[in-house]
């Protein structure tokens, strides 16, 4: 009851509900509008407010825990798979296409789907091979073993879903972007990110564009191929690249 207050029947002065005679006159005050008005509007009033405050408290802890779910339920490979046929087949693209960078010659090649995605699991599958030796031989693991990576080839852009996972638990990266080769140089414009089915706000985006771009950091042949394209045209299914002479010879 601390705070609340009566008003002096006689003067108006504002009494603490404790008084029986008002501070100000001296009047007796009528302590039965205390029972009958402003009293229970009061009580009313404050108990509304602690309502709305648990419930808001409970919407919060709930969006939390939806959040969490959501992060942590990976998302789903949405480009085609390829086996190990057509990862061969996009090793010798690659090959031909680094042959041309070394020569400085002039070549396009078109990569499907199936045989990039082939390209990218035998890469994965390598390293994972690689970090349980690591592990055998005692070498700290580094927390995250990527699973795997799957690229979607849209028309116009390309979506890079990394898999990964620490300890027991799987957790997945996306980004989605649209690539730009102007003659140049190769360009990736980040348009969307997710954190397993947690779709990102746009100033999140780059840090998780950043962690992808950080599980091709050890490709180094396909990183300076990337850095020499100066053509890309990307279709449903497939994109094709391709490398022009760098001070052509007259």
């Amino acid at each position: 009851m601390s705070g609340q207050t009566i008003s002096c029947p006689r003067c108006g002065r504002q009494n603490p509900l404790s008084q029986v005679f008002c501070s100000e006159c001296g009047a007796k005050l009528d302590l039965s509008q205390v029972r009958s008005g402003d009293f229970r509007q009061r009580n009313s009033g404050a108990a509304v407010g602690r309502v709305l405050w648990v419930l808001v408290r409970t919407l919060f802890q709930v969006g939390l825990v939806a959040a969490l779910a959501l992060m942590l339920w990976p998302a789903a490979q949405t480009g085609a798979r390829g086996g190990r046929e057509r990862a061969e087949q996009a090793k010798d693209k690659i090959s031909l296409l680094h042959s041309a960078v070394e020569n400085n010659l002039e070549r396009i090649v078109v990569f499907q789907e199936e045989g990039i995605n082939g390209y990218l699991s035998a890469l994965a599958q390598a390293s994972k091979r690689s970090d349980a030796r690591s592990r055998r031989r005692g070498s700290d693991g580094g927390g995250l073993a990527v699973e795997n990576v799957n690229m979607r080839f849209n028309e116009d852009s390309i979506t890079v879903l990394v898999v990964a996972r620490m300890g027991p638990a799987a957790l997945s990266y996306e980004v989605s972007g649209v690539p730009d080769a102007d003659g140049e140089s190769f360009t990736y414009a980040v348009t969307g990110a997710r954190i397993g089915h947690l779709p990102l706000p746009g100033f999140l985006a780059s840090p998780i564009a950043h962690k992808v771009k950080g599980v091709f950091a050890p490709l180094r042949k396909e990183r300076m191929l990337l850095e020499r394209i100066d053509r890309m045209a990307v279709s449903d299914g497939a994109v094709k690249v391709g490398v022009r002479p760098r001070n052509p010879k007259p």
